[in-house]
């Protein structure tokens, strides 16, 4: 393509600051104006962009093609629309939005103004994540029967900083909306399928706080697949190396018809066939959490959805689904019984 598409960014927190540093590298997007958050002026001088005095003022900018939206998870429908509706492709930060109604208006401001919107649902984007898509895809254990998974993190803090918008549940929701969604929309993109049944406990042993701190979770998918999933996020502090709790971190065990597959997003896939195991691809962390990459190569993504006018790599739709699983297993954890999705 010729000329870069401009882009307008939400948010100013450290998530957007990301997005600053990766779009210095691109060829097809050029980041040109920031509204919103308190920390928006200083973002605006550290990369020489345009200040905008609000949200709106920036949606209706006629110079931008696109806007991120990577602000609190409580606006990202509210900030959307207005972008969609000032006729900008958008791509939002996950989760999508903190209920399905709110997503299901996203999904119509854009049919109606005829723009794309792209989920940011960036764990698609890890190469050891799409590494073993390619083999699952290639059928190298056969079609998926059933999956145990561990996601754990060390944040005992999160939900307890007064005045910090993640201590606010109707800005958050909770950890499992914000940060389990990433390893439920890696699950749902691996399985190849849509939840069925979700069976949940959430609750926080450690310390008082409006939001869950650790959930277990048992999800049936439509293709007859089945999960088990572990999220914690009050591990033991141990910060000294990134990821943290080396082989324990994020494991995602794999039984397929034909063999087996371990996933560790931040170190390896194996497999194992013929009674031996193999290590199909290993990388050091920095190799495995590319951020700066994948920011900018799900903003790209979207560009070339914008350009060739095709469906973008993450649909509403499929964004849609993650918060609709996220949100049944908070309901399944309040009345004790499994949610049964349509």
């Amino acid at each position: 393509m010729g000329e870069k598409m401009r882009v307008g960014i939400i948010g100013s927190g450290g998530w957007a600051s990301r997005y600053g540093v990766a779009l210095q590298n691109s060829t097809k997007a050029e980041l040109v104006a920031v509204a919103g958050g308190s920390r928006a002026p200083a973002y605006a001088e550290r990369f020489g962009l345009r200040l905008e005095e609000s949200v709106e003022s920036l949606c209706a900018a006629p110079d931008l093609d696109l806007v991120i939206v990577a602000c609190p998870h409580g606006f990202h429908a509210q900030y959307s629309i207005a972008a969609l509706d000032q006729g900008k492709h958008v791509l939002v930060e996950k989760p999508m939005a903190t209920t399905v109604e709110d997503c299901d208006r996203m999904i119509e401001a854009a049919q109606r103004n005829r723009v794309k919107l792209m989920v940011a649902h960036s764990r698609r984007y890890f190469p050891l994540v799409r590494k073993a898509k390619e083999l699952l895809d290639a059928g190298e254990i056969g079609p998926i029967l059933m999956m145990r998974q561990t996601f754990c993190h060390d944040a005992r803090g999160f939900g307890e900083r007064p005045g910090h918008w993640m201590s606010d549940p109707q800005l958050s929701v909770g950890f499992f909306l914000g940060y389990g969604c990433h390893q439920l929309d890696m699950t749902l993109w691996l399985v190849g399928s849509r939840a069925k049944s979700v069976f949940a406990q959430f609750g926080n042993p450690w310390s008082e706080s409006p939001i869950e701190k650790c959930g277990a979770l048992f999800i049936r998918f439509e293709n007859g697949a089945y999960t088990t999933l572990w999220e914690l996020c009050s591990m033991p502090p141990e910060l000294s190396a990134w990821p943290p709790f080396p082989e324990f971190h994020e494991v995602n065990e794999i039984v397929g018809e034909k063999g087996l597959m371990i996933l560790r997003p931040y170190q390896r896939v194996m497999l194992r066939r013929d009674g031996g195991w193999e290590t199909v691809l290993e990388l050091s962390g920095e190799e495995a959490d590319p951020v700066h990459s994948f920011l900018r190569e799900e903003t790209e993504d979207l560009i070339d959805s914008i350009v060739q006018d095709t469906t973008p790599p993450v649909t509403p739709e499929e964004g849609k689904h993650t918060v609709e699983v996220c949100l049944a297993a908070y309901e399944s954890s309040r009345t004790g019984e499994a949610v049964h999705l349509t």
